[in-house]
């Protein structure tokens, strides 16, 4: 593991800058915040009153105004007797201006690096890095006080075009995609420290085929998902945290035609098909909003549920309907958008395609009080076509590697049986040797519907359905380190 960045052994360099390493310029983040404002407010005096800043739009205004402003900056400092910034420090001063306005900040730059993963902070200066290689590494400070910190996630929050705007001891938590696509979920008031966690989202643009080159699937298993999902078969991608469901989620809509007709319903914009119009022609984004004060019929002001979403894309001519990540009450939502007679696709967290089922009982019978288990497993195996399974191995404290990959394919059916499980289970694909899914050699009860969608049944046999190498593991499945 790479050493901790020492921020008390940085030393201060030019004036405006200070030199963490040989590599990075870090500019004087006050300074920042200084041109930042002094910047807005130059901004805002160009522009007519009420228009809110834009890259997009006045991006060239902007960065013609941090230039100028950082010029300013040099030449007070060579009046003061100091050194005039280098091109680099002019250069890293206004990436840092523009992420200020634009981008996330001072957590830009760890966002930008290669391989990130996830971001944690507790505190300003207690942040550590997680890669996709299993890396864990200590990180720079953010801000230079948790005040400040506070005050970035409050700036962040009012520029941000979705997510919740408010950040304060009235609310206490602050849920927002960033501009990258990032998912950051930060608390404050109620933990010891501002507390936030960023979730990198490295693979947006993707499809199955890029994941079978990273090893995530096969052959078998890669015609098999595009069959399903062009069949228009209900399917839920389950799989443990940092298993890359997400991801998953975004490959196997791009096995659709890019004419079909998608709704996106999240608690937040995470899967991003509204930003891939080459990809998706036609898409309906919706994002939750909490609402504010209670109003008269006892609920919040401007709410909009994830359930009321899944009930207005009912008329919006949609083909699919994908709810995004299921942790709570958003299953009663993913199960409505399934009996609306279109094509579904959910994520959710679980330990295997059974466990799978178990947890969306649990999570029914917790939002619908009058819901027993037996209805719910009813109106999962009603609902359900096929659970795909996405499991994580990480075997970086042993020296090995990450690992992700599908090791499940399971079909529901309704059994008919009315005094059994109502269940009935089909392991298409199931754990083999190694952990990764091979075929078991039992069909779908919809194979017909597969095949009218181009898939070959040849591959659900072991033997078809192999994987073209060993995986690389330093403990074997059921074995010991070797």
């Amino acid at each position: 593991m790479a050493e901790p960045i020492q921020h008390a052994a940085a030393e201060a360099g030019a004036a405006g800058v200070v030199q963490v390493d040989e590599d990075a310029i870090v500019p004087d983040y006050t300074e920042v915040q200084a041109v930042r404002k002094t910047v807005t407010e130059a901004f805002q005096a160009r522009v007519s009153a009420g228009t809110a800043l834009n890259a997009d739009v006045h991006g060239d205004m902007m960065r013609d105004l941090i230039a100028g402003e950082i010029t300013d900056y040099s030449n007070r400092i060579v009046h003061a007797g100091q050194p005039a910034l280098s091109y680099d420090a002019r250069q890293a001063m206004a990436q840092a201006v523009w992420d200020a306005l634009f981008g996330a900040g001072r957590l830009q730059p760890l966002l930008d690096r290669e391989g990130i993963e996830n971001i944690e902070i507790e505190g300003c200066d207690n942040v550590w890095l997680q890669f996709a290689d299993g890396r864990l590494e200590r990180g720079p400070a953010v801000a230079d006080t948790d005040e400040q910190l506070i005050a970035d996630l409050q700036q962040m929050a009012r520029m941000s075009v979705t997510g919740e705007k408010d950040f304060s001891i009235a609310t206490k938590k602050l849920r927002m995609t960033l501009p990258d696509g990032s998912r950051l979920a930060a608390e404050a008031w109620i933990t010891p420290r501002p507390s936030v966690t960023i979730r990198k989202h490295r693979f947006v643009d993707t499809d199955l085929d890029q994941l079978q080159s990273m090893g995530s699937i096969n052959d078998a298993l890669r015609e098999f998902i595009a069959a399903a999902v062009r069949a228009g078969k209900t399917i839920v991608i389950a799989g443990d945290p940092a298993a890359g469901k997400t991801t998953l989620a975004r490959a196997v809509l791009a096995a659709l035609d890019p004419s079909i007709r998608i709704a996106t319903i999240e608690a937040q914009y995470e899967l991003l098909m509204h930003q891939m119009p080459h990809r998706h022609h036609r898409v309906w984004a919706a994002e939750a909003q909490e609402g504010g004060e209670i109003g008269a019929d006892g609920k919040p002001i401007g709410e909009m549920s994830l359930i009321r979403l899944v009930e207005l894309s009912l008329q919006k001519n949609v083909q699919i309907i994908v709810v995004g990540e299921v942790v709570g009450d958003e299953v009663v939502a993913m199960l409505e958008a399934m009996q609306g007679g279109r094509a579904s696709l959910s994520t959710m967290h679980a330990s295997s395609a059974r466990d799978t089922v178990d947890r969306m009982v649990t999570l029914v019978t917790r939002a619908r009080a009058n819901v027993g288990v037996d209805y719910a497993r009813r109106l999962i195996a009603q609902n359900v076509d096929f659970i795909v399974h996405c499991a994580y191995v990480d075997e970086h404290h042993v020296g090995g590697g990450v690992h992700r990959f599908i090791d499940q394919i399971y079909e529901l059916t309704l059994s008919g049986n009315d005094e059994g499980d109502p269940i009935s289970y089909t392991a298409v694909f199931d754990r083999g040797a190694d952990g990764r899914a091979t075929a078991t050699g039992d069909d779908p009860e919809c194979l017909r519907d597969l095949e009218r969608h181009g898939f070959n049944r040849g591959w659900l046999t072991p033997t078809a359905s192999r994987w073209p190498n060993a995986l690389d593991l330093k403990i074997p499945m059921g074995g010991t380190l070797r």
